[in-house]
């Protein structure tokens, strides 16, 4: 177990900025670029191996990778602060491992502009069969991932939040779930300024629940299904300006169903392959009437 631990990549100074809070006591040497320049961010910090590691009440900054394990079972990341390129990452994992209230953020980066302290990776990357791993009560700011999972079973999100100021979204999402990935449980999260809020190609006949979701201002698509089996309950979708509300590629094998959701905007899924049941309130736009032909059926 690690717990009450400041890891510092040895390029990370613990002072304060001239702009800083009282609260915000560490910086980069280094100002981050917009073109994504993050060579003083390097190395791993923490090494996960072994059976029930714990890592908690730590603060990670200056690495290219916080926290990777492999192969390390029933591992536990709970209450973690992070400025690193990319947060955590887990493959091989044969049972239940635990990430709770780990929250990625440019600490780093304070004193400088919104745009120039993107962390261009993946807050948390699962992949190759980590099974029933528990995500709950997470935040990133400004990763373009904000969670990937590549054949992974039985996964929960929950309450978790992925956000950005918006000055960027091409190849973003805040969900990206691809591979084999089957019986994932998406709720109470919210996804906002992406391409794609939640991104699904999974597969044939493997299952998402996205439940109680929010995304919005996702400039492409709120849920983008590629392909796979997608239940979205209750929740609000907002494609945000120009985007659908629920996208589907209709050259892939795709069920999506959506029961007492609420669509911002009324743009329309492409292809019309979205199955809609109990609808919550749909929010018109304000050029719409009733001579634009809009059809609500329950």
């Amino acid at each position: 177990t690690i717990d009450g631990v400041y890891v510092f990549q040895k390029n990370f100074k613990n002072g304060v900025h001239s702009q800083a809070t009282d609260q915000a006591r560490w910086y980069s040497v280094q100002a981050s670029t917009s073109s994504g320049g993050f060579s003083l961010y390097s190395g791993v910090a923490l090494q996960l191996d072994g059976e029930n590691a714990c890592v908690k009440n730590c603060f990670i900054g200056g690495f290219m990778q916080a926290i990777h394990a492999y192969n390390t079972h029933r591992f536990r990341i709970k209450d973690v602060l992070t400025d690193c390129v990319n947060g955590i990452e887990a493959a091989t994992i044969t049972d239940t491992a635990f990430i709770e209230n780990v929250h990625q953020f440019y600490f780093g980066g304070i004193g400088y502009s919104l745009t120039s302290v993107y962390r261009r990776g993946t807050f948390i990357s699962l992949r190759d069969q980590v099974d029933w791993v528990k995500i709950h009560k997470c935040f990133a700011y400004g990763s373009p991932t904000g969670v990937y999972l590549d054949d992974i079973n039985g996964a929960t999100i929950s309450d978790s939040g992925f956000d950005s100021n918006g000055a960027e979204t091409t190849d973003w999402s805040g969900i990206h779930a691809e591979g084999a990935t089957s019986d994932l449980m998406v709720s109470n999260c919210k996804i906002t300024y992406r391409q794609h809020g939640v991104y699904i190609n999974v597969g044939t006949g493997n299952t998402i629940t996205l439940s109680g979701l929010e995304t919005t201002e996702c400039v492409t698509t709120g849920v983008y299904v590629e392909e796979g089996n997608v239940t979205v309950l209750g929740g609000i979708i907002d494609g945000g300006s120009g985007g659908s509300d629920t996208g589907v590629n209709n050259n892939g094998t795709v069920n999506v169903i959506c029961v007492g959701t609420s669509f911002r905007d009324n743009n329309a899924d492409t292809a019309g392959l979205v199955t809609r049941y109990g609808h919550g309130q749909i929010y018109f736009p304000a050029t719409q009437n009733a001579s634009s032909g809009v059809n609500v059926l329950d």
